[in-house]
Protein backbone atom coordinates (compact mmCIF):
# COMPACT_ATOMS: atom_id res chain seq x y z
CA UNK A 1 0.00 0.00 0.00
CA UNK A 2 3.00 2.28 -0.88
CA UNK A 3 1.19 3.99 -3.32
CA UNK A 4 -1.62 5.24 -1.07
CA UNK A 5 1.13 5.99 1.45
CA UNK A 6 3.04 8.34 -0.59
CA UNK A 7 -0.17 9.62 -2.37
CA UNK A 8 -1.28 10.82 1.31
CA UNK A 9 2.45 12.23 2.25
CA UNK A 10 1.86 14.69 -0.62
CA UNK A 11 -1.18 16.37 0.49
CA UNK A 12 -0.86 15.69 4.93
CA UNK A 13 -0.18 19.29 5.36
CA UNK A 14 -3.28 20.36 3.61
CA UNK A 15 -6.37 20.77 5.98
CA UNK A 16 -9.10 18.95 3.41
CA UNK A 17 -12.43 18.81 4.66
CA UNK A 18 -14.14 16.82 1.39
CA UNK A 19 -13.06 13.61 0.05
CA UNK A 20 -14.37 12.43 -3.02
CA UNK A 21 -13.79 8.94 -4.33
CA UNK A 22 -14.76 9.06 -7.77
CA UNK A 23 -13.22 6.67 -9.88
CA UNK A 24 -14.36 3.51 -11.99
CA UNK A 25 -13.71 1.47 -15.02
CA UNK A 26 -16.20 -0.73 -16.39
CA UNK A 27 -15.66 -4.01 -18.72
CA UNK A 28 -18.54 -5.35 -20.24
CA UNK A 29 -19.28 -9.09 -21.32
CA UNK A 30 -19.53 -11.92 -19.93
CA UNK A 31 -17.21 -13.29 -16.78
CA UNK A 32 -15.84 -16.07 -18.28
CA UNK A 33 -14.54 -13.89 -21.04
CA UNK A 34 -13.00 -11.14 -19.20
CA UNK A 35 -9.28 -11.70 -19.03
CA UNK A 36 -7.57 -11.84 -15.08
CA UNK A 37 -6.11 -8.50 -16.05
CA UNK A 38 -9.51 -6.92 -16.58
CA UNK A 39 -11.06 -7.96 -13.49
CA UNK A 40 -8.05 -7.34 -11.38
CA UNK A 41 -8.09 -4.13 -12.74
CA UNK A 42 -11.60 -3.33 -12.42
CA UNK A 43 -11.46 -4.56 -8.57
CA UNK A 44 -8.21 -2.41 -7.72
CA UNK A 45 -9.52 0.91 -9.41
CA UNK A 46 -12.93 0.62 -7.84
CA UNK A 47 -12.63 -0.78 -4.83
CA UNK A 48 -9.40 0.14 -3.28
CA UNK A 49 -8.71 3.71 -3.82
CA UNK A 50 -12.16 4.53 -2.05
CA UNK A 51 -11.39 2.13 0.51
CA UNK A 52 -7.34 3.24 1.37
CA UNK A 53 -7.96 6.47 0.92
CA UNK A 54 -11.26 6.86 3.29
CA UNK A 55 -9.01 4.97 5.90
CA UNK A 56 -6.25 8.18 5.30
CA UNK A 57 -7.98 10.75 5.62
CA UNK A 58 -10.19 9.25 8.74
CA UNK A 59 -7.63 10.54 11.46
CA UNK A 60 -7.70 14.05 10.16
CA UNK A 61 -11.27 14.46 9.66
CA UNK A 62 -12.04 12.96 13.16
CA UNK A 63 -9.30 15.49 14.89
CA UNK A 64 -11.17 18.40 12.83
CA UNK A 65 -13.19 21.36 14.41
CA UNK A 66 -15.94 21.30 11.76
CA UNK A 67 -17.34 18.35 10.13
CA UNK A 68 -16.07 16.57 7.52
CA UNK A 69 -17.48 14.49 4.69
CA UNK A 70 -16.81 11.44 2.48
CA UNK A 71 -18.61 10.86 -0.87
CA UNK A 72 -18.08 7.69 -2.51
CA UNK A 73 -18.99 7.55 -6.26
CA UNK A 74 -20.82 4.26 -6.65
CA UNK A 75 -23.77 3.44 -9.30
CA UNK A 76 -27.46 1.99 -9.02
CA UNK A 77 -25.44 -1.32 -10.92
CA UNK A 78 -24.41 -2.19 -7.32
CA UNK A 79 -27.78 -2.61 -6.30
CA UNK A 80 -27.86 -6.40 -7.71
CA UNK A 81 -26.46 -8.71 -10.08
CA UNK A 82 -26.73 -7.74 -13.68
CA UNK A 83 -25.42 -10.76 -16.09
CA UNK A 84 -22.79 -9.12 -18.42
CA UNK A 85 -21.26 -6.99 -16.05
CA UNK A 86 -20.22 -8.98 -13.42
CA UNK A 87 -17.33 -7.61 -11.70
CA UNK A 88 -18.33 -3.80 -12.28
CA UNK A 89 -21.72 -4.52 -10.22
CA UNK A 90 -19.84 -6.71 -7.83
CA UNK A 91 -17.36 -3.49 -7.27
CA UNK A 92 -19.83 -0.96 -6.84
CA UNK A 93 -22.12 -3.12 -4.63
CA UNK A 94 -18.88 -3.70 -2.38
CA UNK A 95 -18.57 0.28 -2.40
CA UNK A 96 -22.62 0.52 -1.43
CA UNK A 97 -22.11 -1.96 1.55
CA UNK A 98 -18.69 -0.11 2.36
CA UNK A 99 -19.96 3.09 2.36
CA UNK A 100 -23.28 2.30 4.10
CA UNK A 101 -21.36 0.15 6.91
CA UNK A 102 -19.14 3.29 7.44
CA UNK A 103 -21.54 6.17 7.64
CA UNK A 104 -23.22 4.12 10.56
CA UNK A 105 -20.00 3.79 12.35
CA UNK A 106 -19.55 7.25 11.87
CA UNK A 107 -22.64 8.76 12.45
CA UNK A 108 -22.27 12.52 13.87
CA UNK A 109 -18.42 12.65 13.34
CA UNK A 110 -17.51 12.35 9.67
CA UNK A 111 -21.08 13.08 6.93
CA UNK A 112 -20.59 9.93 4.61
CA UNK A 113 -22.36 9.17 1.27
CA UNK A 114 -22.64 6.97 -1.40
CA UNK A 115 -23.99 8.41 -4.57
CA UNK A 116 -25.52 5.20 -7.05
CA UNK A 117 -26.34 7.39 -9.69
CA UNK A 118 -28.49 5.94 -12.55
CA UNK A 119 -27.07 6.54 -16.63
CA UNK A 120 -25.42 9.21 -16.58
CA UNK A 121 -24.05 11.46 -19.34
CA UNK A 122 -20.10 10.32 -19.06
CA UNK A 123 -18.00 7.84 -21.66
CA UNK A 124 -18.14 4.96 -19.22
CA UNK A 125 -22.35 5.15 -20.02
CA UNK A 126 -20.89 4.26 -23.57
CA UNK A 127 -24.38 4.76 -25.95
CA UNK A 128 -26.35 4.98 -22.91
CA UNK A 129 -24.88 7.86 -21.95
CA UNK A 130 -27.09 9.64 -25.18
CA UNK A 131 -30.01 8.12 -24.08
CA UNK A 132 -33.24 10.61 -22.98
CA UNK A 133 -33.18 9.06 -19.08
CA UNK A 134 -29.24 9.70 -18.53
CA UNK A 135 -28.52 12.62 -16.52
CA UNK A 136 -25.59 14.85 -16.49
CA UNK A 137 -22.63 15.11 -14.56
CA UNK A 138 -23.15 18.48 -13.53
CA UNK A 139 -27.08 17.43 -12.34
CA UNK A 140 -25.35 14.26 -10.51
CA UNK A 141 -22.46 16.66 -8.51
CA UNK A 142 -25.70 19.26 -7.29
CA UNK A 143 -27.85 16.33 -5.57
CA UNK A 144 -24.72 14.85 -4.09
CA UNK A 145 -24.43 17.91 -2.71
CA UNK A 146 -27.71 18.67 -1.71
CA UNK A 147 -28.02 15.47 0.09
CA UNK A 148 -24.52 15.33 2.13
CA UNK A 149 -25.72 15.26 5.89
CA UNK A 150 -28.64 14.23 5.23
CA UNK A 151 -28.83 10.98 3.36
CA UNK A 152 -26.02 7.99 3.42
CA UNK A 153 -27.49 6.39 -0.01
CA UNK A 154 -28.60 8.81 -2.85
CA UNK A 155 -29.07 8.46 -6.38
CA UNK A 156 -28.62 11.71 -6.61
CA UNK A 157 -31.12 13.67 -8.65
CA UNK A 158 -34.59 12.85 -8.39
CA UNK A 159 -35.44 10.68 -11.38
CA UNK A 160 -32.77 8.63 -9.84
CA UNK A 161 -33.37 8.65 -6.18
CA UNK A 162 -36.98 6.69 -7.39
CA UNK A 163 -34.71 4.46 -9.67
CA UNK A 164 -32.69 2.97 -6.86
CA UNK A 165 -35.54 1.32 -4.72
CA UNK A 166 -37.22 0.18 -7.88
CA UNK A 167 -33.99 -1.48 -8.89
CA UNK A 168 -33.47 -2.98 -5.62
CA UNK A 169 -37.08 -4.36 -5.71
CA UNK A 170 -36.87 -5.77 -8.88
CA UNK A 171 -33.44 -7.49 -8.54
CA UNK A 172 -35.07 -9.03 -5.05
CA UNK A 173 -38.56 -9.42 -7.21
CA UNK A 174 -37.36 -11.30 -10.09
CA UNK A 175 -33.28 -11.65 -10.16
CA UNK A 176 -33.84 -14.10 -13.20
CA UNK A 177 -35.49 -11.67 -15.56
CA UNK A 178 -33.45 -8.91 -14.63
CA UNK A 179 -30.48 -10.72 -15.71
CA UNK A 180 -32.05 -11.64 -18.71
CA UNK A 181 -32.68 -8.13 -20.00
CA UNK A 182 -28.97 -6.67 -19.00
CA UNK A 183 -27.70 -9.72 -20.21
CA UNK A 184 -29.43 -10.02 -24.20
CA UNK A 185 -30.93 -6.08 -24.63
CA UNK A 186 -29.34 -3.65 -22.46
CA UNK A 187 -25.64 -4.35 -22.39
CA UNK A 188 -25.59 -4.77 -25.94
CA UNK A 189 -27.37 -1.46 -26.68
CA UNK A 190 -24.79 0.31 -24.51
CA UNK A 191 -22.09 -1.50 -26.64
CA UNK A 192 -22.47 0.59 -29.53
CA UNK A 193 -20.10 3.39 -30.16
CA UNK A 194 -20.30 6.71 -29.32
CA UNK A 195 -19.58 9.70 -31.34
Amino acid sequence: MKFYDDLFAKFSDLDISILINNVGVMNMGNFDDQTVTEIKDTLDINVLPATMLSKKVLPAFLKRKTKSAIINVSSICGLGSMAGNTTYCASKAYLNFFTESIAYELKGRVDIECLMPGVTATKLAGAHGKSASAISPEDVVKGAFRDLGHDAMTGGVFSHDIQVPVVSFLVWLMPGLVNLFFLKVWWPMGMKKVD
